[in-house]
Formats: structure tokens, C-alpha cells, sequence
């Protein structure tokens, strides 16, 4: 179970023969637990971390949150909250939900979701700043909670500034070409291979040309 929470690895790695062959002859004695199992003491193990993490931020006089998006592979909508706080002068983050949003993603909706989040662990008088990225419906829906605590994420902000000098006509030109240069690389194994050599040749490590996507830094 420790393998499934601690690597993220998905609970049918216990179903799986490879596993199953493996613990067999680390532990012989060991029988593995079917997926069942393993998804019903998962549950039973978040239960008792929550209650536990609820007793800790009883305690707590102050705590920051961070909220975003993210969407699965499967193009399901989550907002992540995550809260940030002190304990005996060392720094604590901890997860408090993960809330699948299949509605609208609108102000109004974050708002009351954010809100669930705060009133089920009880923090609402605890929550001296929310940090989220520049999107107008989230800082919209953070200062619709009514706290005036919103604290926008530096890195986001410093991609946007960096997304706006970009837009500089001698940059685009300059970019444009780079793009290409590195497409044509990626889709020519035979360039590639021209390119490892070169690197040899210099006595350089192996490295890709890696092609640039403006929504995350490399």
C-alpha cells in the first residue's frame, strides 16, 4: 500500500502477475490483497489523516491556501486546494481536496467551492491569504469570498510579463525561426542522428532540442 500512495501507482499494480511474482519470492509467506482490499484500506487511511490533520490545524492560528486547476487525461476538471502552515517553526503543506468541477468553471462556482472546502475544515477565520494564478474568474471568485486576502502567484505573473515581451515583433521573428529549427529536428530521425553525432564529435552530452510551449517552463 505504501508503494501505491508513496510512487502513485495505480491499485490494479496488485492485480498485475509481475507483482504478484515479485512478492512471491521476496515474501513468499506475504498474500497480496486484491484491488478491493487495497482501495478499502486506502479509504480507511485517508479517513484517520483527515481527522488527524484536522486536529493539527485546530491549533494552527493562521494558515495560507493555494487553489488551481488541473484537468486529467480523461479531460475531468479538478480545483486542487492545498494548505501551507506552520507547526514548531517548520513548514507543513498538505492537500485538503481534490474537487472534481464538472460544472462551468465561473466565479460563482469557484466561490461556493472554495467555501466548501474552508467550512468543511473548519479554517475560515484562519485563512490569511489565498494565492491563485491572474485568471479573472478566479481572482473574482476569491474576492467574492469577502476576505480580501488574495495574493496572485508570482510565477504566473512573471510568465504573463514574459508572454507580453514576446509579443515584440524582432522576438516573434527571432522565436518563429527557433520553432522551426528545433521542429525540423524533432521530425527527422536522420537530422537527429546528425545532430547526436555533432555532439560527440564535441565531446558534449547527448541532448534534444526541446520545442517551447508557452504554458510551462523547461
Amino acid at each position: 500500500m505504501t508503494s501505491v500512495i508513496k510512487d502513485i501507482k495505480p491499485l490494479s499494480i496488485v492485480e498485475g502477475e509481475g507483482f504478484r511474482e515479485f512478492m512471491h519470492i521476496a515474501v513468499p509467506e506475504y498474500i497480496v490483497p486484491c484491488r478491493m482490499t487495497v482501495t478499502r484500506q486506502i479509504y480507511q487511511m485517508a479517513i484517520v489523516e483527515r481527522e488527524n490533520l484536522k486536529k493539527v490545524l485546530k491549533y494552527i492560528p493562521n494558515v495560507c491556501l493555494t487553489v488551481d486547476f488541473w484537468t486529467f487525461v480523461a479531460n475531468n476538471s479538478y480545483l486542487g486546494v492545498t494548505c501551507h502552515f506552520l507547526e514548531n517553526w517548520k513548514s507543513r503543506n498538505r492537500i485538503l481536496e481534490t474537487v472534481e468541477v464538472p460544472e462551468s468553471h465561473n466565479s460563482e462556482n469557484i466561490t461556493n467551492n472554495i467555501k466548501s472546502v474552508i467550512k468543511n475544515w473548519q479554517i475560515g477565520n484562519k485563512a490569511c491569504a489565498i494565492v491563485s494564478d491572474n485568471a479573472a474568474n478566479m481572482v473574482k471568485a476569491i474576492n467574492d469570498i469577502g476576505q480580501d486576502n488574495l495574493i496572485r502567484c508570482t510565477a504566473h505573473s512573471i510568465q504573463l510579463s514574459v508572454n507580453a515581451g514576446l509579443q515584440n515583433d524582432l522576438v516573434k521573428t527571432l522565436t518563429s525561426k527557433l520553432r522551426a529549427i528545433v521542429g525540423h529536428f524533432n521530425r527527422s530521425s536522420s537530422s537527429q542522428h546528425e545532430l547526436d553525432k555533432e555532439q560527440e564529435r564535441c565531446m558534449e552530452d547527448k541532448s534534444k532540442l526541446i520545442q517551447d510551449c508557452i504554458t510551462r517552463w523547461k
